[in-house]
Order: structure tokens, then sequence, then C-alpha cells
């Protein structure tokens, strides 16, 4: 399978999901081949689809300490990302009734073989969505099924600040009331401390590569995101991402209080919704035939801006094929 691979990613965290979710749309409307995605951000706190932000982040402090808290459109639980990260991303044509488990294990075995090329044995795939270096977690999975598409994506823990990692994510209760989706607290650690030093953006990204070839046969080679990819998440970004209701998220079950909220506004819109304003679009929406409609929700089974130059591209696609 011919597979397009493309590292690019973008200063502003809202944008860089945006483009997550403007790349599948793409792949399940036939306009752009299968593609996997590599890419980071900067400090943030990507929380899932149902989860509420003031059980998972400690919002006092990511407001203090700077940190962005982003609501991506597949569930799962909270991750924090920094430049020490390595998020992949593979967005594939649907076939009918797919297996959702069988998707995870495919995309874990295949990073997990690239780790073990990489960085020694020891790296494997741990239903249903974590993949493991013996007993800790170094990534995690995340996935949604939409229309011509299956989407699933991880972030990777290659040298991220552990310590701000621990701090602003809140370790969840032994019981918490109501039906939002917990994260759940796991022994975690960094590529880097396995290997014995700094591995770079690049050679994990080539490793991954390896793998998926190795695993799920990829012919992979060099891209960059379409004109279409582009307005879609423009578009997404504007009507979405952007918006103070997107971050503060539709369940009513969230306890938020007044002092929360405002946290929230400051981790999720800070200078960028005081200079543009913050959206009040009150809206689930799925995109269906070049717009994006309000009402209709999107059905992600594990959970589901204003131009392209919002974001200084920071990583691009000038390497060769190999």
């Amino acid at each position: 399978m011919k597979v397009r691979v493309i590292e690019a990613e973008y200063e502003d965290p809202y944008y860089n999901l945006a483009v997550e979710e403007a790349i599948p749309i793409a792949v399940g409307r036939g306009l752009v081949d299968p593609t996997l995605r590599f890419w980071r951000n900067r400090n943030a706190v990507v929380i899932g689809r149902f989860q509420c932000p003031e059980l998972e982040v400690n919002l006092k402090l990511a407001a203090e300490k700077g940190v962005r808290v982003v609501r991506r459109f597949t569930g799962g639980g909270a991750v924090y990302h920094d430049m020490g990260n390595v998020n992949y991303a593979l967005s594939l044509r649907s076939e009918q009734n797919p297996d959702m488990r069988a998707y995870f294990e495919k995309v874990g075995n295949s990073v997990a073989a690239g780790l073990n090329r990489l960085a020694g044995p020891g790296f494997s795939y741990v239903p249903l969505n974590d993949i493991a270096y013996k007993e800790s977690k170094v990534s995690g999975l995340a996935a949604s099924i939409g229309e011509g598409y299956i989407f699933v994506h991880g972030a990777l823990l290659a040298n991220v600040d552990l310590n701000l990692l621990s701090s602003v994510l809140r370790p969840p209760p032994e019981k918490f009331e109501g039906k939002a989706v917990r994260s759940v607290a796991k022994r975690v650690v960094n590529l880097s401390e396995i290997a014995n030093r700094i591995l770079s953006f690049e050679e994990i990204a080539d490793a991954i590569i390896e793998g998926f070839k190795e695993v799920m046969g990829f012919e992979p080679y060099r891209a960059e995101l379409s004109e279409e990819e582009k307005k879609i998440a423009d578009q997404l970004y504007k009507e979405k991402y952007s918006t103070l209701d997107w971050s503060l998220g539709s369940l009513t079950l969230c306890p938020t209080t007044p002092e929360e909220r405002e946290l929230i506004r400051k981790v999720s819109l800070g200078k960028r919704g005081d200079e543009r304003g913050a959206h009040q679009s009150n809206w689930v929406a799925k995109v269906k035939g070049g717009k994006i409609g309000k009402g209709i929700r999107i059905l992600c089974p594990t959970g589901c801006g204003l131009g392209h130059d919002n974001g200084r591209l920071l990583h691009g696609t000038a390497r060769g094929t190999r």
C-alpha cells in the first residue's frame, strides 16, 4: 500500500489538532492517499473528546506554566505534549464495518517494531491501546471512524518533561461519579532513558516508518499537505478548535465552577482568544459535502483555523524519500 508521509507541525496547538482531523477527512473523501503524519506540540495537554478539562488538568498550574489545554476529536485519556514528544497519526480509507481492535493491534505492533529496531528489544503492543517497554508505558493510542476513513494516532514519549507532565495532569481518584471518561494513571518512561541517549525526531519517525513497512507492508513516500486539506483545517480551526464551546465540551456532567471556567478560558484561548474573540458556536458537527454542518454529532467509537498562516510551520518536509 502506498502511504504518504507528512512531517508538519505548527506553533498553534489548536491548528495542529485541526490539521489532525482534516487529514482523515481528506483521505475519506479520496482527495489524498492514506497518510502517516508526524508532528509535535509545544507545551499542551490534549484531552479526549469526552473528557472534562477540570477533572484531567491542574488548570491553575497550567495557566501559570503557559500550558495550553486542547480537546481532540478522538476519545481516550489526557496526554501531555511538549517538543520532547513525537506524535504519529495514521489515516486510512475504511472498509465496511472495520474492527477497531484489529487496527489498534496493527498500529501498535508497527510502532513497537520500529522502536525495537531503534532502541533495542523490549517494546510491545499491550491491548487495548498501549505501547510499552517492559512494564512501562511509552505511548497510548486513540482512534476514530468517520465517513470513509479510519484514523489511529498516538503520542510517544521521547524526551518529555516528566516532572511537568506529572504535575499538570491530575491523578484520577479511585472512584468518581458520572459518565465522563477519566484518564488512567500508569508508569511512563522516556525513550531517551531507555536508549541512554537523546533520540532525534527524525530518527524516531524513520524507525516508526520502518516498523509500518515491516508489519503492514507500507510503501512510503514524502509529501506535503494538499490545498484541500489546508482549507478543511482552516475551517475546522475557525469554527471548532478556536471556540470556547469546544474547549469546555458539551458534557453537562462536567462539574465546572465559574473559577474553573475562567481558567479554562485562559489555558484554551489566552491571547489568541483575546485578539480574535472567543467564538460561542455551541455546536457539535461533522464535515459533509465540503461544509461543516451544525447540530450533527461526530460518531467516534473511541471518542472524535482562520488561515493556513495562523501557525508558523516549525518542521517541514524538505527531507528526501528513503
